[in-house]
């Protein structure tokens, strides 16, 4: 397999070149990414959000180089990898996470990469800059896609054609309910014969309103407070142009929510999260069962809450607590601010 001399991105390369070489033999560490196969799509082409699930094999290896030619390839490590993506066409932000696992133990991490772009870099031909980006695997090649190349790792994983055809197939499924104004009570849904919504074991969809628990006293916080924040100055992306509001939070701070479950059920819980210039960046928890997906709250100008899936979850009837951990912060970002607007549940299947 040929490479891209000094700077090898995940699977971006694919022609050798001899820039830089003399007629010694050299060493020149690589990754590619090509066994990542696109599993699932949602919103392409035509809304606002594109999220995209991919799965497969990541590489990393050597290769030994002379005159600019590849003579051999070692130390190869094939690592599983399972990658998601979410396009903005809002704020023209894409955030990609590619956690990857490799069962000897080295190289084992997440790359994460949020960069600003002229369109979805994942369909498209698109220019981009890197916001932030983070590499926890120790192999510095995985990184090379972002900070060199200026591109996501996932570009050139799917077409258009693929993406589109999975959304669509995915939208005529499990078609995803209509938003809930905050007048709106919960969408209804037909009981069983003898069972009413409120018997054990009825699951229905739910949202609730992050802002509301605050006012509830429904909120448990370890580092800072919160409150219920207008957010009409800043748009109408807001449900009940509100928002709960933690302050004065700093690393390793964490903020309970309760949340009322109507019954018991496993559950696909969605996000409605802030991002902004001085947010922070977030781990999460849903009873007690950490989420793979991790939160940046920085962008350059506020932007409005898209849906964001954190993972299925198995929920018993009563008071859960979803949970927030404040992990970090992109340099450039100014505080340690977080803002949530809603949280959802959809009945799904096992975890």
């Amino acid at each position: 397999m040929s490479v891209l001399l000094l700077v090898l991105a995940c699977g971006l390369a694919n022609e050798a070149t001899a820039i830089g070489f003399s007629s010694d033999t050299a060493a020149v560490q690589g990754s590619d990414c090509y066994g990542l196969k696109l599993q699932g799509a949602k919103g392409v082409p035509d809304e606002p959000s594109h999220q995209y699930a991919f799965k497969g094999t990541c590489k990393k290896f050597v290769s030994h180089i002379k005159d600019g030619k590849e003579e051999s390839k070692s130390d190869v490590v094939t690592l599983w990898a399972e990658a998601k993506a979410e396009w903005n066409g809002q704020a023209n932000t894409l955030e990609e996470s590619v956690s990857l696992k490799n069962p000897q133990g080295p190289y084992s991490g997440t790359v994460m990469t949020i960069l600003k772009c002229t369109k979805d870099p994942i369909i498209y031909k698109a220019s981009c800059v890197v916001l932030k980006h983070s590499n926890t695997t120790k192999w510095g090649p995985f990184s090379n896609a972002a900070l060199e190349q200026k591109r996501p790792i996932l570009q050139g994983k799917t077409t258009l054609k693929e993406a589109t055809k999975l959304s669509k197939k995915q939208a005529s499924s499990s078609p995803p309910p209509p938003p809930l104004s905050p007048s709106q009570a919960p969408e209804k849904q037909l009981a069983k014969p003898g069972q009413s919504p409120s018997s054990p074991g009825f699951a229905t969809m739910f949202t609730v309103e992050a802002e509301q628990l605050v006012q509830a006293n429904k909120t448990l916080v370890n580092g800072g407070k919160v409150s219920a924040q207008p957010m009409a100055g800043f748009g109408s992306g807001w449900s009940g142009n509100a928002q709960l509001f933690w302050s004065g939070g700093a690393v390793g701070a964490v903020l309970d929510l309760l949340v009322d479950v109507p019954a018991a059920a496993t559950y696909a819980v969605e996000l409605y999260m802030t991002r902004a210039p001085d947010y922070a960046d977030l781990k999460i928890e849903v009873d007690g069962k950490p989420s793979p997906v991790l939160f940046s709250g920085y962008t350059p100008t506020v932007m409005a809450p898209n849906p964001m899936q954190v993972g299925k979850f198995s929920l018993q009837q009563g008071s859960r607590k979803v949970s927030f951990m404040i992990r970090g912060k992109y340099q450039q970002s100014t505080g340690y601010f977080v803002g949530i607007d809603q949280i959802r549940f959809y009945p799904a299947g096992a975890p």
